[in-house]
């Protein structure tokens, strides 16, 4: 784990002294991030996982990828695959949790919001988040969310990535 990096995986995610900064950003800033939305911006015909995601233009960021699926018409979202970079933030492999399992309530809504955002305006939500709870570093990452298609192309689906800021 020591390749990680910080890992804020033993953090009490309903912890009344974990505080989290979300700023807005109107590009993204991050390389990773870039990368993303190019791969994402390429297809004319909706970017669709299986398809487009995995692929060799994303593969120097698939560790940074996680996709959400909608659940129970948007209140809750199913983690269905998550890289191994999310082990930094989590401490732990996602994949198959809800998001409802994974944050405070207050920071789910904010997540569920971006994530609805994304889907319903069919386009990029970027912010650069800052967590930090009692004397510990500080995390900081910069968390996209672009829509997607899911295999089967029915649903609409979102690619969340999250590239990590470093000193």
């Amino acid at each position: 784990m020591q390749a990680l990096g910080q890992v804020w995986g033993r953090v009490d995610p309903r912890a009344p002294d974990l505080k989290e900064t979300a700023t807005r950003l109107a590009a993204p800033e991050l390389y990773g991030a870039q990368i993303l939305l190019d791969a994402w911006r390429a297809p004319d015909d909706g970017f669709t996982v299986g398809r487009d995601i995995p692929s060799r233009a994303l593969s120097p960021i698939l560790r940074n990828i996680a996709v959400f699926e909608p659940l129970e018409d948007r209140a809750d979202f199913r983690v269905r695959i998550a890289g191994t970079a999310l082990l930094r933030r989590f401490g732990g492999d996602i994949k198959g949790a809800r998001m409802t399992g994974l944050y405070a309530p207050a920071t789910f809504q904010r997540r569920r919001q971006w994530l609805i955002e994304a889907l319903d305006g069919g386009k990029p939500v970027d912010h650069q988040i800052v967590m930090q709870q009692g004397d510990r570093r500080p995390l900081g990452f910069e968390l996209v969310y672009v829509p997607a298609l899911s295999p089967d192309r029915r649903q609409q689906w979102v690619i969340a990535g999250f590239f990590y800021y470093e000193d």
